[in-house]
């Protein structure tokens, strides 16, 4: 096990503690710090799937609010929708532009949760446009691993506490991961990926030992700001290294 490795394993860790909490972070925040690290797209991708979906996959499991989840818009649009970001994304064109849109998303994203009239504008307009919803954060998750940004407005928008957003975050993410490391596999993106089996153990420990307790002991408020927070200092430092 190389220094390389080791490094990229204490961020999936220190980030296990980020996805405990908010149902999210290995991949909005992992995919931003691995490239600044100077790591391609689909190695990062190989490198932080497996953690993601590890948590994911007992965060689903295990809730004991479950979030509300709009099944045939995440089968019908949402999951084709990454299917064809990733494509877009093996083009040399978006490749050279993945740090600025990552950048761009995250900061966006804060911007709306910190202004609140515009935000509830945003949550109304995603109740009435569910499908239109769905098919964007698939192409952004498709292209720049980074449909977190829309599906944490969306959580938020359709479910009541932090215990169903979450809830409602791990399941779109359980689902994604699992298309993505379907779509890398049949792209022939899977060398790094075969060999991570670590991730996904250091993932799961970092959950079960200490992120959900940290979750526990968060309320509401802290919770909101907090992500608001980690979001905009994120998109912040992308956009300057772009």
């Amino acid at each position: 096990m190389d220094s390389d490795y080791l490094i990229v394993l204490g961020v999936i860790a220190a980030l296990s503690i980020v996805q405990s909490v908010f149902g999210m972070g290995i991949l909005v925040f992992g995919t931003p710090t691995l490239i600044l690290m100077g790591y391609d797209f689909f190695t990062t991708l190989q490198y932080l799937l497996p953690a993601s979906v590890a948590i994911s996959l007992i965060q689903t499991i295990t809730s004991s609010k479950k979030g509300s989840v709009h099944k045939r818009a995440l089968v019908t649009l949402c999951i084709p929708a990454i299917c064809i970001g990733l494509a877009i994304s093996s083009s040399l064109l978006v490749s050279n532009y993945v740090e600025l849109a990552i950048g761009m998303m995250l900061l966006s994203s804060a911007g709306l949760r910190i202004y609140s009239p515009l935000e509830m504008r945003l949550r109304k307009f995603i109740r009435r446009n569910m499908a239109f919803t769905h098919f964007l954060m698939g192409i952004v998750h498709g292209v720049t691993n980074l449909g977190g940004a829309i599906l944490a407005v969306y959580a938020a928008a359709i479910n009541k506490n932090k215990q169903a957003t979450r809830h409602a975050i791990a399941t779109y993410y359980l689902v994604f991961g699992i298309i993505q490391i379907l779509m890398l596999s049949l792209m022939g993106q899977y060398s790094v990926m075969a060999q991570n089996y670590v991730a996904p153990i250091i993932s799961s420990l970092v959950y079960i030992v200490a992120g959900n307790r940290v979750f526990m002991k968060i309320d509401d408020a802290v919770y909101y700001h907090a992500l608001t927070t980690f979001i905009a200092l994120y998109g912040i430092v992308i956009i300057v290294h772009a």
